[in-house]
């Protein structure tokens, strides 16, 4: 049975029989997770348990030399951050979208796959940080939607972009940035902007809080 969990950067004694995995995770969301906080993270001896099919979390037995980790986090402040973190890394990525643009235009060789090897990475990045805040902000609030939808729209060019990139076609490249990203962008900009000052503005932490998943 589970002897110990760390919570946070506490060592926590647990009072219980927990056996499984299953119990441990029910325990923790009963006993420690309340309307103003969420689980940002849980790792069962270094392994993502969200990452785990939920179905198996009662064969993964626990014994005293598990080491089972959770992080519970305010969502208001997460959801600030991420924001500002879409808002600013799309602004940065715009900067410097044109010019890449024309380099991939001109380009006749591989020497700019580094650079779209950048912008690839950064626009996965953007598109990881909407899915996250979507799993936090309550999707009824009217300034989520807009962001949850220009991360899906992203899919698509991304895929397309990563393709071209592959097969050297840089003028394909240039097209996909300018015409299909970057529009896109432009309006992810305000629309996260938007999120983030409607976030600040909440006062009330737990209705930005969809219900449990577990």
């Amino acid at each position: 049975m589970l002897k110990h969990f760390r919570l946070d950067t506490k060592t926590v004694p647990v009072p219980v029989p927990l056996t499984n995995l299953n119990e441990a995770m029910e325990w923790v969301e009963h006993t420690f997770i309340r309307q103003n906080t969420v689980m940002t993270s849980a790792t069962i001896d270094g392994q993502d348990v969200l990452s785990i099919e939920q179905t198996k979390w009662p064969s993964i037995l626990l014994d005293d030399s598990s080491l089972f980790e959770v992080v519970l986090d305010s969502p208001r402040e997460i959801s600030i951050q991420t924001a500002e973190a879409i808002r600013d890394l799309s602004q940065s990525l715009l900067a410097r979208l044109q010019a890449i643009a024309v380099k991939c235009w001109e380009a006749d060789s591989d020497v700019y796959l580094a650079y779209l090897r950048e912008v690839s990475a950064d626009l996965d990045l953007i598109r990881d940080l909407i899915t996250h805040i979507s799993g936090i902000v309550d999707y009824t609030h009217k300034e989520m939607a807009p962001v949850s939808g220009l991360g899906r729209l992203l899919r698509y060019p991304v895929e397309d972009l990563r393709s071209s990139v592959k097969a050297c076609k840089w003028k394909d490249c240039a097209h996909i940035l300018l015409n299909r990203i970057e529009p896109l962008l432009h309006e992810l900009v305000p629309e996260s902007e938007r999120l983030h000052i409607r976030i600040i503005s909440s006062e009330d932490d737990h209705a930005m809080i969809p219900e449990r998943r577990f």
